[in-house]
């Protein structure tokens, strides 16, 4: 849970960046892991990796993640998005305004379970495109070896009018909550 108050009208989006990785083994990429996000809509960038101010629909694209998808089959998709990115460094704008069930990460091999839920509109998923970083015991965690997924209020938003009101003004209190519920699937079958 988290909350702003403000003095004067102030943009606004607090989000968490954890990496995760349901392998349980150091240093290892996201092989076996399958992402599910409830969007039907993405929001595209710039060569910069900024934002364009667009929604783009996620039917018949990389970006259609509505069921559980393997994500490593994603990553190295052609689609100009993902190149750019190098992988998926986007921001998926939410179904639904309410708390609701945004996200669920499924590691197969080990039946470790992420399902995500927010009030937020949009959850932006990075998928380690650039990561260079020491772990625990000396394990290094480079490119594509974890993902994030950060629920949040679209980036840029005061640019782009079409885009949720991320503006905080005095008197009001912004409020967001993310739950993260691990678990195990039971019956994945090989």
């Amino acid at each position: 849970n988290m909350q702003a108050e403000t003095t004067k009208p102030t943009p606004i989006s607090l989000t968490a960046h954890h990496y995760f990785n349901l392998s349980g083994v150091h240093g290892s990429s996201l092989a076996d892991h399958f992402v599910a996000i409830n969007a039907d809509h993405y929001l595209p960038v710039s060569e910069n990796l900024t934002q364009l101010g667009q929604l783009n629909p996620v039917d018949d694209s990389p970006f259609d993640l509505r069921e559980l998808t393997a994500i490593d089959e994603r990553l190295h998709d052609q689609h100009a998005q993902i190149q750019l990115a190098g992988g998926f460094d986007h921001t998926f704008a939410l179904n639904d305004d309410r708390m609701k069930e945004a996200c669920k990460v499924l590691h197969k091999a080990s039946g470790r379970t992420l399902t995500i839920r927010t009030d937020q509109p949009g959850v932006q998923l990075y998928t380690c495109n650039t990561l260079a970083a020491s772990g625990k015991h000396g394990s290094t965690y480079g490119k594509h070896q974890g993902l994030c997924l950060e629920t949040q209020q679209f980036p840029d938003a005061p640019n782009h009018p079409n885009y949720p009101n991320a503006i905080l003004r005095p008197g009001e209190i912004w409020r967001a909550t993310t739950e993260y519920e691990f678990g195990v699937a039971a019956n994945l079958g090989g």
